[in-house]
């Protein structure tokens, strides 16, 4: 919320989660055959995020456009606890982004790994 300039009212200030220049990363945390996957914080609310960053030129090249779009549609509509939530999804010129909350002690692989 902010305060409007010379008056006593609050305006609720809208949150832009699209747009890789919205934060700031901070590491990689892994990478795979088309992209990579960084810890990121958002710019203006100051949250944590997991963004996997999709190369178009990697992904065409590899055929993974279609899994690509799959894996958006999919976790688009997949809602569960267990399941590191899609926040958002978007594209520039050059990449794919999709955006996760962050887990905080990684993923159930990494987990297993360890243990």
């Amino acid at each position: 919320m902010q305060l409007q300039p010379n008056t006593n009212k609050f305006t609720k200030t809208a949150i832009v989660y699209k747009g890789a220049s919205n934060y700031k990363l901070q590491s990689k945390l892994g990478e795979g055959a088309v992209g990579e996957v960084f810890r990121v914080v958002h710019k203006q609310t100051q949250e944590l995020y997991a963004l996997k960053r999709v190369s178009k030129i990697s992904a065409t090249m590899k055929e993974q456009v279609n899994e690509i779009n799959n894996e958006r549609l999919v976790l688009t509509k997949l809602k569960h606890h267990n399941i590191v939530a899609m926040k958002s999804a978007w594209a520039d010129k050059k990449h794919y982004y999709l955006l996760f909350d962050y887990a905080l002690h990684g993923d159930l692989l990494g987990f297993l790994k360890k243990n």
